[in-house]
């Protein structure tokens, strides 16, 4: 195999406390408890050992034709959209990428050699639940009742894109308001064909 392009998690970088912003250099430095973050881990570990994997580190990621049952923007989309009220188990501050956006970072690690073995790809701009979950009220015609069921902030999950803006500076990120707009666009019209779940 000449290249291999893997996606991570930044579950490799043990997510039992805040990762605010942390960046490549700091890998190791914990090993995950858990057993998908280990799993990661260790993938992650084979792939800084390797000539030629590069390992795209995911932290949250979302888009048109994920499952909207259990992805909290998409439930919180379609639940909007359905009138219902949004639920937040804890609020957290996330890095979410839209899923259009990684297809650009892809295509580039395709096509160039890279400095490194691995870069978290996330956005600029982190964003907490509640904040989603506001947007979403702002850019519709309903309002939702969000209602949080344990209070204070859970562990931050986010990463630096440092790396990734100095290598790749023709990459942008489409805002979080902007993603969420076209998302409502796409369940609005998944709606209107009877293609959407009323029980959300």
């Amino acid at each position: 195999v000449e290249k291999m392009v893997y996606f991570g998690s930044g579950a490799e970088y043990a997510k039992d406390r805040d990762l605010k912003k942390v960046e490549e250099a700091q890998f190791g430095e914990k090993v995950p408890k858990d057993d998908y973050g280990f799993y990661k881990y260790v993938c992650a570990r084979y792939a800084e050992k390797s000539e030629n994997i590069v390992n795209l580190r995911l932290f949250g990621i979302f888009g048109k034709y994920e499952n909207y049952h259990y992805k909290f923007i998409s439930n919180a989309v379609v639940k909007n959209l359905l009138g219902m009220g949004i639920t937040i188990n804890q609020d957290v501050v996330f890095d979410f990428l839209y899923a259009e956006d990684l297809a650009p970072v892809v295509q580039h690690f395709i096509t160039h050699d890279c400095a490194h073995r691995s870069y978290n790809v996330t956005p600029s701009n982190s964003i907490s639940l509640m904040e989603i979950a506001k947007t979403i009220n702002q850019l519709s015609k309903k309002e939702s009742k969000i209602s949080v069921i344990n209070k204070g902030l859970n562990f931050e999950y986010t990463g630096s894109n440092a790396r990734l803006a100095e290598e790749c500076p023709a990459i942008r990120f489409t805002s979080c308001k902007d993603s969420i707009k076209e998302l409502m666009g796409y369940f609005g019209k998944e709606l209107k064909a009877g293609r959407i779940d009323e029980t959300a």
